[in-house]
């Protein structure tokens, strides 16, 4: 590899955007890069040196790089570090108080919160590794939510002051979560071969399931912590989990299907609406 390309490289480190996009800017770089190689060339430098201060010119990679990634998505680094240390400090506090006023609390709810919201932090600082998989970033911010909504349920009842903290810092969790998993899945979709037709059954896919997403993480959270509570670490975990993933198969589905058959994308957006329908009603029988 040579310099420019490792120094190109290292630049698109921090950037996350489509293929199409990245060899753009790849070629630009470079083009940037070799006229002012020839420059330097032609005022009598050898070719190490003028690659030198050319490379010096342009600037230093991870400066670069950011400010690229902050124009194609302003303050994402900003967002996924803060989702992600508000995850790590909310789970943990909750932990903490939960084993102090009740003497036992959920490990796999701390260190799943924690390992996500580590793996947050990364894809914040390191953006490329994440790029063109919009699914596995959606599904850690999917599981920020529900941990959060699950932390809800570990402190509820409690009336301490630093416990209303936490219910603010969920809040903040929950929804920045579900926002930015809308950011990200439209951010590089949408190009000049979208129709009308196609953006708009892209927007009405993205909002209608992020709604419904809500109810579903609430609902899959309160029957987690019934199953923790009532039968402990047990096969019943498996049902809040399925609801989840059943929301997320059905928004992928909706989603990859919008371009080839529309009708399908919304039946499947309907038997999605029908589950949350199906649980809420469930609930409120039960607490009726």
């Amino acid at each position: 590899m040579s310099s420019f390309d490792h120094y190109i490289e290292k630049i698109l480190d921090r950037v996350e955007c489509e293929k199409d996009e990245r060899e753009d800017m790849r070629e630009e770089i470079r083009c940037h890069l070799m006229l002012a190689m020839e420059e330097y060339r032609e005022q009598g430098y050898t070719k190490q040196e003028a690659v030198q201060r050319a490379i010096a010119d342009f600037g230093v990679e991870e400066a670069i790089g950011e400010g690229l990634q902050r124009s194609l998505f302003p303050y994402r680094k900003e967002f996924l570090t803060c989702i992600g240390v508000g995850t790590i400090v909310y789970s943990a506090s909750g932990y903490l108080y939960q084993l102090l006023a009740y003497g036992s609390a959920h490990p796999i709810w701390l260190t799943v919160s924690v390992l996500i919201g580590t793996c947050l932090v990364l894809a914040g600082m390191y953006p490329a590794y994440l790029a063109d998989r919009k699914i596995v970033l959606g599904s850690m911010l999917a599981l920020t939510c529900f941990c959060a909504v699950f932390g809800f349920t570990v402190v509820a009842g409690a009336e301490a002051w630093y416990v209303r903290i936490l219910y603010v810092l969920g809040w903040f969790l929950a929804v920045f979560s579900l926002l930015m998993i809308f950011l990200t899945a439209i951010k590089g979709v949408g190009t000049g071969q979208e129709s009308p037709e196609e953006r708009k059954a892209r927007i009405v896919i993205h909002v209608f399931n992020l709604a419904n997403g809500i109810a579903v993480f609430a609902c899959a959270a309160i029957l987690a912590y019934a199953g923790l509570v009532f039968g402990g670490v047990s096969p019943f975990l498996l049902i809040p989990f399925s609801i989840v993933l059943f929301w997320a198969v059905s928004y992928w589905t909706q989603y990859r299907m919008r371009t080839r058959r529309i009708a399908v994308s919304y039946l499947f957006g309907s038997f999605s609406l029908m589950l949350t329908g199906g649980i809420v009603y469930m609930f409120s029988g039960t607490f009726r």
